[in-house]
């Protein structure tokens, strides 16, 4: 006979909930405060922290969610939203695709940074993995921060501020692998890492080009047509 294990109550999700936020939080902390030392002890497994495909969903969500509240307090863009109607489709294919392109992104950066950084130190793929995860959940919680001034700044100037925290996300995360990957100077990083970010860039040239420009001159020409059916007044396109 298979012994019933005695009830003990329903689960307490709420509890459960509450520590997973502590977790992130405690990770947020302990990754701002000393990089280094968190890629250290959590590659050495002395770190117990929330998992870092977890923290990275959740700090990827909060960016989503505070770019969707700033973008809904934005003045309206009416040939935006005729195109919106145009093309429904079209644009929950692009919003979907931007909610998991940052972690084909991560993937990408991780494998370029490991196959060069663990030459030496033998380490798992998926420690540098986890810790791309943890640094760019670093860097998207940040982002998600200064969303907020783009409803008070110039689009030029935001640009610029979403260029310093990709700049310090870069530094964080180089010197994170440092620890993971016991090297001597925290530089010695930076150069795959810089090759991985050069390659991210790319990669996410290329999807915007593809989720952007699929459109042809033509299909461009019907699409202003179209637009102008509805009576949305298209501006001139400015010469490049």
């Amino acid at each position: 006979m298979v012994e019933e294990k005695p009830a003990s109550g329903p689960p307490d999700f709420i509890s459960e909930l509450i520590e997973e936020v502590r977790s992130f939080f405690r990770v947020l902390a302990q990754f701002t405060r000393n990089p280094l030392a968190f890629g250290r002890e959590w590659s050495e497994g002395r770190l117990q922290a929330m998992n870092p495909l977890g923290f990275f969903g959740a700090a990827v969500g909060f960016q989503l969610g505070a770019s969707a509240i700033v973008t809904h307090f934005k003045p309206p863009n009416e040939v935006l939203e005729a195109v919106k109607q145009l093309a429904p489709t079209w644009f929950w294919l692009q919003d979907l695709l931007s909610s998991q392109l940052p972690l084909v992104r991560a993937a990408v950066l991780a494998a370029v940074v490991h196959s060069w950084l663990a030459r030496r130190s033998k380490q798992p793929f998926r420690v540098s993995l986890g810790m791309v995860l943890y640094g760019s959940g670093w860097g998207a919680v940040c982002r998600g921060l200064s969303a907020p001034f783009a409803l008070l700044l110039s689009a030029r100037t935001f640009g610029n501020i979403e260029l310093l925290i990709g700049l310090v996300a870069l530094v964080m995360l180089a010197l994170a692998l440092v620890g993971v990957h016991r090297l001597r100077r925290w530089t010695s990083a930076l150069g795959p890492m810089l090759l991985g970010a050069l390659l991210v860039v790319v990669f996410s040239a290329v999807t915007s080009r593809l989720m952007v420009g699929l459109s042809s001159p033509e299909g461009n020409e019907r699409l202003m047509r179209a637009l102008e059916k509805k009576g949305v007044v298209v501006p001139d396109a400015e010469p490049r």
